[in-house]
C-alpha cells in the first residue's frame, strides 16, 4: 500500500512540475464520443468509449461519482483516482481532519491526502464499483484525477488524439 501511495505522490509531483498551468484551471469536459468499437479497439469488450484529447492533448471527461457529475481529467501517471476537498465534500464524504495521513506533492507543496473507496464511478457507458481514492486536503489541489484505480479495471488504449476505455 506504501509503494502505491508514494507512486501516486510521485505522480502528483511530476503533474504539479511540467504542467502547473494544468492544475490551476478545471477542466473542461472533451468532446467525449460514446463509439461503437473503433477499429484498433480491444475485441470482445461490450461498452467502449472513446476520449478525444483537448487542445493541450489532455483526455477530460465527465465522470459520474456516487451519482454526482464531476469532470476529471484522465491521469495514467496517478496511482489513484484523486478527488479535491471541496469535489468530495460535494460529494457527500466527509472526512474528518485525523483522516488526512497520507503526504503527497502537489503543484502547491505537500499535503495531506485521505484514503476513500468510491461506490461508483462511471465514464459513459462504463461502470466500475468500489474504486479506490484518495482525497487531496489543503485546498492546494483544484483539479480531479480519474488515475489508475479506475483505469486498471479496464482495457485502454492511446493513439493519436484519442484515448479508448473498453469494459
Amino acid at each position: 500500500m506504501l509503494t502505491r501511495i508514494v507512486t501516486f505522490a510521485a505522480g502528483v509531483a511530476i503533474i504539479g512540475t511540467l504542467a502547473p498551468n494544468m492544475l490551476s484551471q478545471k477542466p473542461t469536459a472533451a468532446k467525449s464520443v460514446v463509439a461503437e468499437a473503433p477499429a484498433d479497439a480491444p475485441a470482445g469488450y461490450k461498452k467502449v468509449i472513446a476520449v478525444s484529447a483537448d487542445a493541450f492533448g489532455h483526455y477530460s471527461v465527465e465522470a459520474v461519482i456516487n451519482g454526482h457529475s464531476v469532470p476529471m481529467l484522465i491521469d495514467t501517471g496517478a496511482t489513484y483516482v484523486a478527488l479535491s476537498e471541496a469535489t468530495a465534500r460535494r460529494l457527500g464524504i466527509r472526512l474528518d481532519p485525523g483522516r488526512f495521513v497520507v503526504r503527497i506533492g502537489t503543484a502547491n507543496g505537500v499535503v495531506g491526502a485521505a484514503p476513500v473507496t468510491l461506490s461508483e464511478v462511471t465514464v459513459g457507458p462504463i461502470h466500475v464499483r468500489n474504486v479506490e481514492a484518495v482525497v487531496v486536503g489543503g485546498g492546494g489541489f483544484d483539479i480531479d484525477l480519474l488515475g489508475m484505480s479506475f483505469l486498471n479495471k479496464l482495457k485502454y488504449t492511446a493513439g493519436g488524439e484519442q484515448l479508448v476505455l473498453a469494459q
